[in-house]
């Protein structure tokens, strides 16, 4: 009888690790500034400001967080909530992404900015580039 029931509890914990794995797969990432269709002035390093929630994941605290310029790696985000200054874009139009990796290196979740640099003189320093967009 008593292996009966330790069966049935092992059975019972197995399904809710389950289930809770299956709804808890997303991390939520926020990108906070710049804004989707932001012109940015080109004087200096962006600032990108984010927050990150990995409440919602699978694997918790072994995400990884990196950002991503027109799909190149820039770097690795060490906090969750913060800021991280990026060098100077080129001028034109860019996608800034964050993205979460689990522990097996799949992506778990990304949001992403479109931002169009222009110069410290605004439109006018767009002639080499399309900065229309």
């Amino acid at each position: 009888m008593y292996k009966l029931i330790g069966l049935f509890v092992v059975f019972v914990s197995i399904a809710a690790s389950s289930a809770m794995a299956a709804e808890a797969t997303e991390a939520t990432i926020r990108i906070i500034s710049p804004v989707d269709g932001e012109k940015i002035k080109i004087t200096g390093g962006l600032a990108l400001n984010y927050r990150i929630d990995l409440s919602g994941s699978k694997f918790g605290n072994r995400d990884r967080a990196y950002v991503y310029v027109d799909d190149q790696k820039r770097g690795k985000l060490r906090q969750m909530s913060g800021r991280y200054i990026m060098d100077r874009l080129s001028l034109g139009p860019h996608e800034i992404c964050i993205r979460v990796f689990g522990e097996t290196a799949e992506q778990v979740d990304q949001q992403c900015v479109k931002v169009v640099a222009i110069g410290s003189r605004g439109p006018k320093d767009c002639f080499e580039a399309d900065c229309s967009q």
